[in-house]
């Protein structure tokens, strides 16, 4: 089994329920209910409380799911499970309606533990969104101080990008300056994401990274970036039954061997770099033109999960460690 290497600061990855009850109440300036019983039971007998002490929350959240709870109607139409996809059945049997939206449903589940997992379905989707009730809320109140903060004046996209290969470039005994030039003579193409682009500017410096700096990056996910060899071997990294028998070409990924934190990311995400089940995976914001969608990491292996940040974040953290 390949040891998880950690490649970013161990963190929570989430609240338990009554710490980010508590958290989104004083973002709202009220107080937070009571939480007693099973995360399901306490969840769904602070609702009509929440209504009131969250309301001053709505407006930053943008819709989805919190707005509808908050602010109501929690139930707006309701597809027939017939159109669902089976996991979603399956899911909807096991669990009961959060809310609906037209087409859309929301499921809880409860987990053996007394957690409760939140599922989104509707006719031509299926996606565990959070693995509990608490890990949900952490979502929502890391978003909501997102929104909330400052705008950075940050460089993302393809400025942070060539300025990040540029600093390390110079760090590294190459030409920054040299660099910088030709990465702005490089172009994104039009469908290119930020990851995209990252990897073609990569590809356009060509190879000026010394053994010394793939000596420190060995193994990690930078480093697998700069060789241009994302994945140990040409076997494809893609999710699997248990019990699929034909595996020829396929590195598998068997979702259920990984920590319950990472299953949702792994269903949702894409696999970008693999090392047998140590496995890199993104998640793209798809709000507007692609360059434009914002880019998180995550770095996952049967014995440990982790977010690593968006690209820029990432990048940053690691020409920090390298000291350029």
């Amino acid at each position: 089994m390949t040891r998880f290497r950690p490649e970013a600061a161990a963190g929570p990855v989430s609240w338990d329920l009554a710490t980010a009850l508590g958290h989104l109440a004083r973002m709202a300036g009220g107080a937070a209910p009571p939480v007693v019983g099973t995360e399901r039971d306490a969840f769904i007998a602070a609702l009509p409380q929440l209504s009131v002490s969250l309301a001053p929350l709505v407006p930053d959240l943008g819709g989805g799911l919190l707005a509808r709870l908050i602010a109501g109607p929690r139930f707006d139409g309701e597809p027939d499970p017939d159109c669902l996809p089976a996991a979603a059945r399956d899911a909807l049997d096991a669990g009961e309606i959060l809310a609906s939206a037209d087409a859309d449903l929301w499921i809880l589940e409860e987990n053996s533990d007394g957690t409760a997992r939140v599922s989104h379905a509707h006719p031509e989707s299926f996606e565990v969104i959070a693995e509990s009730l608490g890990e949900w809320l952490t979502q929502q109140a890391r978003r909501l101080s997102a929104a909330r903060a400052p705008k950075s004046k940050k460089p993302v996209g393809k400025p942070a990008i060539d300025a990040a290969l540029a600093r390390l470039a110079a760090a590294h005994g190459a030409d920054g300056a040299e660099v910088a030039a030709l990465l702005a003579s490089t172009l994104a193409g039009r469908q290119d994401t930020r990851w995209d682009y990252l990897l073609r500017a990569v590809a356009a410096c060509g190879p000026i990274w010394p053994a010394a700096l793939q000596d420190a990056l060995r193994g990690r996910l930078l480093g697998r970036v700069l060789s241009g060899q994302l994945h140990d071997n040409e076997d494809e990294a893609c999710i699997v039954d248990e019990d699929e028998q034909d595996l020829d070409g396929v590195n598998p990924v068997y979702v259920g061997r990984y920590p319950k934190a990472s299953r949702a990311v792994l269903s949702s995400g894409h696999i970008v770099a693999s090392s047998g089940p140590e496995l890199w995976v993104l998640l793209r914001d798809a709000k507007g033109a692609k360059m434009s969608w914002s880019i998180t990491l995550y770095h996952a292996g049967y014995e440990g999960f982790e977010a690593l940040g968006t690209l820029e974040a990432w990048l940053e953290g690691e020409l920090q460690r390298l000291g350029a």
